[in-house]
């Protein structure tokens, strides 16, 4: 009889303990599954989300920073996760590559400034799994490409110049152009070369006469220093960005320039706020050529969840330019004729 008791007794306890562990997993199973509520786990949800990264050269550029907030925006809106890793050195942008890769991000876009250098941490990400999409320069093995068509972009900007050259001075005038360029980096080069080209075929009587590298607004300041004392009458200033040319302006009002001196010009591209408000001054700064980069943050976006997905995408994306420059109708600084696509 005390042996049946002492069975009833211990029966009874584990009969009560199933009771209470069921009762505790009742009041958190409402809230999700493994690894969600109180826990401090990522929810199935989060687990699912496309993780999306960006190496991107320089945040001090206003419009690579509108670029980032962009597609953050747009990630959002398509349910996935997007970060930005700003990466100006090589060795930088292999650390950043490597890191994204092995943190299980599906995709990485870069600029790249070095293909060679680069490709090993770029085919490691790979081999995990990772999607690499190029930008500015390919790669061996990327997955996709964004950027500009150099050549075109350089002769956009050399062509623009050419016209306020033939409208401003006789043909049989000499007219003296500063360069500013970025030897460091071959797309760079190749926009140059583009720039050089354009004023050639549209405007033989311009002579660079000087070039100097200036792709920063600091760069620039120091460059237009330079050109103050040792090329007093140059006519014309033309840069691979706004960037580098807004120090060269900046220099050149500093050092007594007339800001509405008719013979003198600046020509960039990117049209960055700072671009787009000397512009809007109908001074010495007169155009720019837009890549519509901000715009493009869908295709950005798009393309790299459509890879993480596994679909098909078109290799070249090429970014499309519009010039922008000052319209005296309106009063403000305006596009100008229709955008070239090359994408179609």
């Amino acid at each position: 009889m005390k042996r049946m008791k002492r069975l009833l007794s211990v029966l009874l306890c584990i009969g009560m303990t199933v009771c209470m562990a069921i009762g505790c997993n009742s009041q958190s199973g409402d809230s999700g599954g493994e690894g969600s509520g109180d826990s401090g786990g990522k929810s199935s949800d989060d687990e699912d989300k496309i993780k999306i990264a960006f190496v991107i050269s320089d945040l001090s550029n206003e419009v690579f920073l509108e670029l980032m907030e962009a597609c953050e925006k747009e990630a959002e809106a398509n349910g996935a996760e997007f970060i930005f890793k700003e990466a100006q050195e090589v060795p930088d942008k292999i650390t950043e590559i490597e890191n994204l890769a092995n943190a299980g991000y599906d995709v990485i876009l870069s600029h790249v400034s070095d293909p060679a250098a680069m490709q090993p941490a770029i085919a490691e990400a790979q081999s995990k799994g990772c999607k690499f999409i190029a930008y500015d320069t390919d790669t061996e093995t990327s997955d996709a490409f964004f950027g500009a068509d150099n050549t075109e972009l350089g002769k956009q900007i050399g062509y623009m110049a050419a016209d306020w050259i033939n409208e401003t001075f006789d043909s049989s005038e000499k007219v003296k152009v500063g360069l500013a360029n970025y030897p460091e980096f071959n797309f760079l080069v190749v926009r140059e070369e583009g720039i050089r080209a354009a004023l050639k075929e549209k405007a033989p009587n311009a002579e660079v006469v000087v070039a100097q590298q200036a792709g920063f607004v600091p760069e620039g300041v120091d460059v237009g220093e330079v050109w103050l004392q040792s090329q007093p009458d140059l006519n014309v200033i033309c840069g691979i960005n706004d960037s580098g040319i807004v120090g060269i302006y900046q220099s050149f009002i500093a050092g007594g320039v007339d800001k509405n001196k008719e013979d003198m010009g600046f020509f960039g591209c990117d049209a960055t706020g700072e671009a787009m408000k000397l512009i809007n001054e109908h001074g010495i700064f007169r155009g720019t050529i837009s890549t519509n980069l901000v715009n493009v943050a869908p295709d950005f976006i798009g393309t790299s969840i459509a890879l993480a997905k596994g679909e098909e995408v078109e290799h070249d994306f090429y970014f499309p330019m519009t010039r922008i420059q000052y319209n005296e109708e309106t009063g403000q600084a305006e596009e100008v004729g229709e955008a070239i696509d090359i994408n179609k």
